[in-house]
């Protein structure tokens, strides 16, 4: 039986992270016990759970190189926001609010998905720019009916092996159980997420300098945001919800790393001067670590690697 939690935070908004449990547990064990090796990605036609393991830091650490090129060249360019400017997509159905549905975790592994997908593209990937609308996968890990909550976990494996609903299928609305058409099922199994489990902060770090999106549950709140000296809108930390978000990239700034967080409240953070969308903010490191402090109580953070197909029959 899952533990209680509550729906909405203490500034009101809805969230719907459920804490880590028995069950949950088991299924990450499960999950865990299966992963393989990074060279094994395409192997089996499904996107697999990744080992955490020498191969994969080093592919990490070659494309943080290759973003911090990008970064001192242009900074901001492998922002996800950014990205989709340039390829003429509506940053509103990037990310945006999950209403009144208690459905961030679904969210967050949706948009960490987009996250991933479009710094992919911004990195030579040759992937078809499709966004999520994350409530379809969000029913399905409820047995196809709208309900308010969810642990990172099971979002986790419904996201690897269903994959995830794009917009251009189910269209945007995500109050309600949306209408699939024809080939829905199809496409979103073309854009299943791989994941690979973190057990610390600092790998939580490596992955968004890798241009991996991470995704979370934890219970310490962001409570607003304001722009520090460097002018970037610094998350607050205080307060407290049951809830998932993800990170999405990562710049370095006058010799201080940023770490992009975006939340599924919508457009209530200040704007700094990378073209922020407003979904979201930034944290430091030491902001990191106090907004982290509690995602242990939600499960492992997720790293979520995007395969970004599409089925054209």
């Amino acid at each position: 039986m899952k533990k209680a939690f509550n729906l909405r935070d203490d500034s009101g908004f809805v969230n719907g992270c459920l804490p880590d449990d028995a069950q949950s547990i088991e299924l990450r064990a499960g999950m865990v016990s299966s992963a393989v090796s990074l060279n094994q990605i395409y192997e089996s036609g499904d996107m697999p759970v990744i080992n955490w393991d020498g191969e994969f830091e080093e592919w990490l650490d070659r494309r943080e190189d290759v973003i911090a090129d990008f970064n001192r060249d242009n900074i901001g360019f492998v922002l996800p926001h950014n990205i989709a400017k340039r390829l003429g997509l509506d940053t509103n159905q990037l990310y945006f609010s999950q209403g009144s549905i208690g459905s961030c975790c679904g969210h967050a592994f949706g948009f960490a998905y987009s996250s991933s997908l479009l710094t992919n593209i911004a990195l030579g990937g040759h992937q078809t720019p499709n966004l999520i609308n994350p409530i379809g996968t969000y029913v399905l890990s409820h047995g196809g009916r709208m309900a308010n909550g969810q642990t990172v976990s099971k979002m986790a494996q419904f996201c690897n092996r269903e994959g995830n609903y794009l917009i251009k299928d189910i269209g945007t609305q995500n109050q309600r159980v949306p209408s699939f058409t024809p080939g829905a099922k199809k496409n979103a199994l073309e854009n299943q997420s791989a994941i690979v489990f973190l057990n610390s902060a600092e790998k939580v770090r490596q992955c968004l300098r890798g241009g991996v999106a991470v995704a979370l549950g934890n219970g310490t709140r962001v409570s607003g945001a304001s722009k520090d000296g460097n002018g970037m809108p610094l998350a607050s930390i205080g307060g407290s919800w049951a809830h998932a978000t993800h990170f999405a990239g990562w710049v370095k700034l006058k010799g201080t790393d940023y770490y992009l967080w975006i939340n599924s409240h919508g457009k209530r953070y200040v704007t700094g001067t990378l073209g922020e969308t407003g979904d979201g903010c930034w944290m430091t490191k030491d902001v990191m670590d106090r907004f982290l402090a509690s995602a242990r109580g939600y499960g492992d953070c997720v790293a979520v690697l995007a395969e970004g197909k599409e089925h054209r029959n």
